[in-house]
């Protein structure tokens, strides 16, 4: 999607809520130019951007959950299988339809992804460290302790 389209989406939605407390966004900005545009879109809300969550996990482990998703083709429920676990053969354990995997989870299309991705992102994570706010967190390890590392980077308690 262009910057400016999903930029609007985001000042839109933002727009309609007032966080008193803080917010997250997921997966935006992903450009040096949605950044900016986030920054303009907060300035206006007299909000300050204080902090923004980089996971850092190793590539190869990355590839690794990516080419173990698996989607149900009946319900969309997404589940993560081992190469060899003998449930990617059996039906959706929550509704019976068939598993299958997306053809760019396949570890060179993973690859291909990572690099544009690469691309596009460094210019942010140089641009969210020269600001100061920039926050490593170490992604490897299971999603309770990736939860809590998080929070730790934010200075929340659990």
């Amino acid at each position: 999607m262009p910057d400016d389209l999903i930029t609007a989406v985001v000042d839109q939605r933002l727009r309609h809520s007032a966080p008193s407390t803080g917010f997250a966004l997921d997966g935006f900005p992903r450009t040096l130019n949605q950044a900016k545009g986030l920054d303009t879109i907060l300035s206006h809300k007299g909000v300050q951007l204080t902090g923004v969550l980089f996971y850092d996990c190793p590539e190869e482990e990355l590839i690794r959950r990516l080419s173990g998703r698996w989607v149900c083709d009946g319900c969309g429920a997404i589940f993560h299988f081992e190469p060899e676990d003998p449930a990617v053969k059996q039906p959706c354990p929550v509704c019976g339809g068939r598993l299958y995997r997306r053809e760019d989870d396949t570890p060179d299309s993973i690859r291909t992804r990572f690099k544009r991705f690469y691309e596009s992102t460094q210019p942010l994570i140089e641009f969210y460290t020269r600001r100061g706010i920039l926050l490593r967190v170490d992604a490897a390890g299971e999603v309770e302790e990736v939860y809590l590392r998080s929070l730790a980077a934010l200075s929340i308690s659990p």
